[in-house]
């Protein structure tokens, strides 16, 4: 996993950014450890919701309300892992924006907050935070980010 994103660093970023993806991960890290720990309580709201809807689209199946091929195709909104609002990024590309982010952001010495601390340093928006460490790239590789 690495970049911040175990235990902590996973709600942090599910607060920040809420991407379902974040609860995903706290979930498998949880059920995954030895012995499985309990599913965190901040990941419960979103299971429930989540569990509602797809609940939902198999009573409206078996009412006969809605077919089974459309039920399957609206599952990714049920998880919220697409909004339905056009040019909007999917869950995964979002949390792959994230993880870049979050990579150029401990590169450079910014720690979890990344952007968040950048701006308040320089009294400077979280956008343009977020392109300035993008547009540095990662003095590692020397691959530079996305704008």
């Amino acid at each position: 996993m690495g970049y911040g994103f175990k235990e902590g660093g996973v709600e942090h970023w599910w607060r920040l950014r809420d991407n379902p993806l974040y609860a995903w991960e706290a979930i498998s890290l949880s059920l995954s450890s030895k012995p499985p720990e309990p599913i965190p309580e901040w990941c419960l709201p979103y299971l429930r919701d989540a569990a509602a809807q797809i609940a939902n689209l198999s009573w409206r199946v078996g009412r006969g309300e809605l077919d089974s091929e459309t039920a399957n195709d609206l599952v990714p909104k049920a998880l919220q892992f697409v909004t339905g609002v056009k040019g909007q990024k999917n869950a995964f590309a979002r949390v792959a924006d994230d993880r870049q982010l979050m990579k150029a952001s401990l590169s450079e010495g910014y720690g979890l907050g990344g952007a968040q601390e950048l701006a308040k340093q320089r009294n400077i928006e979280e956008e343009t935070a977020r392109r300035n460490i993008r547009r540095r790239g990662d003095p590692l590789t020397g691959v530079k980010g996305k704008s």
